[in-house]
């Protein structure tokens, strides 16, 4: 990767609180030719570049790997160090899009004049390729440009991006109010300013539009830059800006010449710490040290329960829009009924009777901060669980401190907030609880008796299913058993009705249908579905006829019915008589169902 020298033009006097740099640069995004992802044309390139990555476009430092696209897609602040403040265009001596970055003040440190020649740019963004070849290499070729993500500071750039020259800050603080604007412009369409305003995040301009929207710390840098560093003119914008760093809990982001200069003064550099009058003029008040730790508690909160997966992307961002309308709440407040808060230094006391106040030496304003940091000692201290986090806990290097005074390591021991000091316990003794530790205890007690209750109602819940499977088997068994005596019903009914048809046409003796109808219907055939096989049926039914009509003739034959008689040379019958035919008639027709009164009167009328 070619390497340029980097010119500065002149030390800025508003953007840089260390060195004289003034983190902007002169930047080649990407360059037309093969890239690590595919070779992008020019003419891809001039015309969605501008689209993808225009004013207003984040950079942070390295891409995401795999495992933080997946669980922070949309990066962490920590990681975001630069801007876009301009359109990208297309650089023909370049060969490539060249657009204007500023670099945020906490990250010009890192990316200062010699890190810059030597680091590289790298485009992020969403596309349309396909195979092909261009200059003998085959790969993806880029057909367009569908959406740019960011343009990220990395060690080996991807397409030729790297940074040109440094952009000097002589063109005047109207060209970076105007860049500003458009950055605001770009975040924040109509609607949302006019809501802005409403909430008092933003303010009014000459022609009553919205102006210097600030709803997070970027807006609030954003506008710091774009007012400058004193100035009378400048009066009614810095005290939107304080209102705002007040309810965002960054007043410590404001100039300390802000809170009484009244004319263009330059920020004062020094190795030694500030006093105690230049951290009050600068808005380090117990009101802002409050409020900012109200919003570090507040964060820390939301920020694990996102990191955790308890909140949604949607609702930590709701979460932080509640924070700021709660802390503006809270501002509003104090200023009224309380105001001297915002006038009180972190190591000042309340005035006395006579309105003075207690006297504080600055070697001990010093030598022990006014609040500590809201964190732990040491996330890889396993004893330090952050309940003390806030608290004046000496360490051990305070505890030496005051071995020669008993009085100072009494008082630094047994300081309100503090953690009461070790006391040695007699063996077999059991130690004190305190209220806090008991009502944890407490908790820990009745959250322990839910549970049992739940896990009671899990088994009653699980003995029920398991009756209520047993039953529904039952059930099951009963419903197929009902439907087997269903279909067999229908099907006697269907055999009986088909039987009756046939034997209406089958020339039988009405008397002998009975002992056809229940030879058929002994045993029914039955198809694979539980249904009558009525062709099998139609052809018992039709041989049952045929037998019953074989026995009733040879019974005739038998009883001599269809022989003439007095014929032959032998006129005396041969045969039974008429009262031995009519008997042996009768019992036939007994057989075949008649009673015998029936039969009789049937055999005699013959």
């Amino acid at each position: 990767m070619d390497r340029l020298t980097l010119n500065e033009a002149s030390p800025a006097t508003t953007l840089a609180p260390r060195g004289t740099g003034t983190g902007r640069y002169r930047a080649l995004l990407i360059r037309e030719g093969w890239g690590s992802s595919g070779y992008y044309p020019r003419e891809v390139l001039e015309r969605d570049g501008p689209k993808c990555w225009p004013a207003g476009t984040q950079q942070y430092l390295n891409h995401p790997t795999q495992t933080e696209q997946i669980e922070l897609p949309e990066r962490k602040v920590q990681d975001w160090a630069s801007v876009i403040v301009t359109d990208p265009v297309w650089d023909e001596a370049e060969r490539g899009l060249v657009a204007e970055v500023e670099v945020f003040p906490q990250w010009q440190g890192l990316l200062n004049k010699k890190f810059v020649e030597r680091v590289g740019l790298s485009i992020r963004a969403l596309g349309v390729a396909e195979h092909g070849e261009v200059d003998g290499r085959e790969g993806p070729i880029v057909k367009s440009l569908t959406e740019g993500i960011s343009v990220d500071w990395v060690t080996q750039a991807g397409a030729g991006g790297r940074v040109l020259e440094l952009i000097e800050s002589a063109r005047g603080q109207a060209d970076e109010s105007a860049q500003i604007a458009r950055l605001w412009e770009a975040k924040y369409d109509a609607g949302q300013l006019k809501a802005m305003l409403a909430k008092g995040q933003a303010m009014k301009n000459d022609e009553g539009e919205p102006s210097y929207p600030i709803a997070d710390e970027q807006d609030l840098r954003n506008a710091i830059r774009a007012v400058g560093r004193g100035g009378a003119d400048h009066d009614k914008l810095r005290a939107h800006i304080t209102r705002r760093a007040k309810a965002l809990g960054k007043i410590d982001l404001l100039p300390a010449d802000w809170a009484s200069a009244k004319a263009p003064t330059a920020a004062k550099e020094s190795a030694e710490p500030p006093t105690r009058d230049e951290l009050r003029e600068a808005g380090a008040t117990i009101g802002g040290r409050l409020e900012a730790r109200i919003h570090t508690a507040w964060t820390v909160m939301a920020d694990d329960l996102y990191c955790d997966g308890r909140l949604t992307r949607e609702e930590r961002i709701t979460l932080s829009s509640a924070f700021g309308d709660a802390l503006g709440t809270f501002v509003g407040r104090v200023e009224k009924d309380a105001p001297q808060l915002y006038q009180r230094g972190p190591w000042s006391f309340p005035s006395d009777e006579n309105g003075e106040e207690a006297p504080v030496s600055e070697a001990d304003a010093k030598k022990k901060p006014p609040f500590p940091p809201f964190t732990k000692k040491s996330d890889d201290d396993p004893k330090d669980s952050g309940d003390d986090a806030g608290r004046d806990v000496p360490d051990d290097e305070d505890d030496e401190d005051d071995e020669d005074d008993p009085k100072a390591a009494k008082k630094a021991k047994t300081a309100p907030g503090s953690k009461p000091a070790p006391k040695k316990m007699k063996e077999g003794a059991m130690p004190e609880i305190s209220d806090e530790q008991l009502k944890v205890l407490n908790e820990a007690a009745d959250t322990k008796t839910r549970l049992d209750e739940a896990i009671g109602k899990l088994d009653q819940a699980t003995q029920l299913i398991e009756t209520q499977g047993k039953q529904i088997g039952t059930l099951e068994t009963r419903l197929a058993e009902a439907d087997k005596r269903d279909r067999a019903r229908d099907n006697s009914e269907r055999a009986r009705t088909l039987c009756s048809e046939a034997l209406a046409t089958s020339g039988l003796p009405t008397q002998a249908h009975p002992r056809v109808l229940r030879e058929a219907t002994v045993s029914l055939p039955i198809g694979d579905a539980g249904v009558l096989d009525e062709t099998r049926f139609d052809e018992a039914v039709k041989a049952a006829i045929q037998g019953e009509k074989t026995y009733l003739a040879e019974l005739d034959e038998a009883r001599g019915y269809g022989f003439p008689r007095g014929l032959t040379s032998d006129p005396t019958p041969s045969g039974e008589s008429d009262g031995d035919l009519d008997k042996a008639l009768a019992e036939s027709l007994e057989d075949i169902g008649m009673n015998a009164d029936e039969a009789k009167i049937a055999a005699a009328g013959r």
